[in-house]
């Protein structure tokens, strides 16, 4: 019995090579886990911004709790979004004809800016104009340029899609080091006009750009915004 009791607490020794494997194993799925979660941040922050595009023409608004306001836009307005997404951000007052509809912000909670955006939406009776600060992806994916401007010692260019069932365009410029761009859409998807860059590069000579200050603001879902 006492051989037995003594095989039992004999302490346990792992092989040097065991040992290193299953180090190697933590250490690995402590950075699939780091990387599970940057790509689910990543893929949060786009999924926010394709639904916000797609909202205007499904007849609905983005999620409340990224919506700024939906009048003016006023400097408290832009002011609160610059400081939500923690960028300098772009925006337009509307032209004759034109009206808000909103205007959202969105960084994660604890996330680097570089994840964050601001965009404001404006429309007539026949197009819609986003204005975006820190638009996703790069600006000449799928699009084929079709002029470049020189606008207050920003470099503008101007895209056209290469394949795509709506006809828009799309002016792309870095300020200061952030990107901007500024997309005009058709209201109706039916409409299939051709838009020329002349007739609308001039609104991006007119866009001013808002400063963060302060600490990020993050409401939460429930959040009723008085601004509204």
């Amino acid at each position: 019995m006492g051989t037995v009791w003594a095989t039992l607490n004999r302490p346990r020794y792992l092989r040097p090579r065991l040992r290193r494997a299953l180090v190697g194993i933590a250490c690995g799925l402590v950075l699939l886990a780091g990387v599970t979660y940057t790509t689910f941040g990543i893929l949060e922050v786009r999924a926010i911004r394709a639904a916000h595009h797609l909202d205007f023409f499904m007849g609905s608004s983005p999620p409340e709790r990224i919506i700024v306001c939906r009048r003016g836009p006023t400097p408290d307005c832009i002011a609160a979004a610059a400081q939500r997404s923690g960028l300098r951000t772009a925006w337009l007052s509307p032209a004759p004809g034109y009206r808000l509809k909103w205007v959202v912000a969105y960084a994660p909670p604890g996330g680097s800016v570089d994840r964050g955006f601001s965009d404001e939406v404006l429309a007539s009776d026949r197009l819609v104009i986003y204005l975006d600060t820190q638009p996703q992806g790069p600006p000449d994916y799928n699009m084929h340029l079709i002029g470049t401007y020189a606008i207050a010692g920003d470099i503008v260019n101007a895209f056209i899609p290469t394949d795509s069932a709506v006809n828009y365009l799309t002016f792309s410029w870095k300020h200061l080091g952030r990107s901007y761009s500024l997309s005009v859409y058709p209201l109706y998807l039916l409409d299939q006009r051709t838009f020329r860059p002349k007739d609308f590069v001039g609104l991006v000579a007119t866009v001013q750009y808002a400063e963060a200050q302060g600490d990020r603001d993050f409401p939460l879902d429930s959040e009723t915004q008085d601004s509204k």
